[in-house]
């Protein structure tokens, strides 16, 4: 097991910092301990039990808000499937739906004008590729149409990518709509902090989410 490298997580909402509230500790998928950090306006106590079912069922509510998959057991499913992935690999689940809501509208078949399928909007060569150095499932680009295994291998993903940047959630969130390569282009030519709406955007969600979960004072 080796320490989550998950960071506070801060970018200005009418000035004021948003900070992440949840931190996991990534194990074996059996066996997963979880760690919370305390907000800097701490959230009113309550059990891992307690808070897991709440974060279920934020990712349920906002999934049944696009209304673009399937009834309600099989959102229920991939609700969990969600939370489970999220743990597994010391993400939070809530910025992890975020990130589905932003990049699909939770629309399992979407296709982008770039290439990009499925939930977490992987293109078939990253998702190869992930799928091959995780030793998970694939079978061609039919495999991001299963909505399990894309969450699965954007995970994984999306994991490989805070670790490049050495838990900047921030800089992850960039990489994964722009690539990392032209985000890190962008950073050497720029010399300064790389604007992104897209990662304000999905920030901001998680904050709503987490304020909806009770995980933050609103």
């Amino acid at each position: 097991m080796r320490a989550s490298k998950h960071t506070a997580i801060c970018i200005v909402l009418a000035a004021v910092a948003l900070s992440s509230s949840l931190f996991f500790d990534r194990v074996d998928r059996d066996v997963i301990v979880v760690t919370y950090e305390p907000l800097v306006q701490s959230a009113p106590t309550m059990t891992h039990a307690e808070r897991a079912n709440r974060i279920r069922s934020a990712i349920l509510a906002l999934a049944e808000k696009h209304r673009t998959y399937g009834d309600r057991e099989r959102l229920r499913q991939l609700a969990d499937t969600i939370y489970h992935e999220s743990r597994a690999e010391a993400l939070d689940p809530l910025l992890v739906a975020a990130i589905i809501s932003m990049e699909s509208s939770f629309r399992p078949a979407v296709v982008s004008e770039a290439g990009a399928i499925g939930l977490m909007q992987l293109r078939p060569f990253v998702a190869q590729d992930v799928a091959e150095r995780h030793d998970l499932l694939w079978s061609g680009d039919i495999t991001l149409v299963e909505p399990n295994q894309n969450v699965r291998l954007g995970v994984r993903y999306y994991r490989e990518l805070v670790d490049r940047f050495q838990g900047d959630e921030r800089l992850a969130l960039i990489a994964y709509n722009r690539g990392p390569t032209r985000l890190r282009h962008q950073m050497r030519n720029s010399g300064a902090e790389v604007a992104s709406s897209y990662a304000e955007n999905v920030l901001r969600l998680y904050q709503q989410l987490c304020e909806d979960c009770g995980l933050l004072q609103a």
